[in-house]
């Protein structure tokens, strides 16, 4: 289910519900996008069971921790 994939990248609902309320918001920069849709693909692809491989090669802070 979409929770198991969140909670095995650990992530939350609520992570989810920020990224989409950026990626959403007409007046959110593109850097912001794109740094949210950079973590958020560094933790669902490279994580597993709360553990990351990598660099997550972001531009910017972490919007999730």
């Amino acid at each position: 289910s979409f929770d198991d994939v969140l909670t095995d990248a650990c992530l939350t609902q609520e992570n989810w519900d920020e990224f989409e309320a950026v990626m959403d918001d007409a007046t959110a920069s593109q850097e912001d996008k794109d740094n949210y849709l950079c973590w958020m693909e560094h933790y669902l692809f490279e994580c597993t069971k709360c553990i990351c491989f990598g660099q997550s090669g972001c531009p910017g802070p972490d919007p999730y921790n």
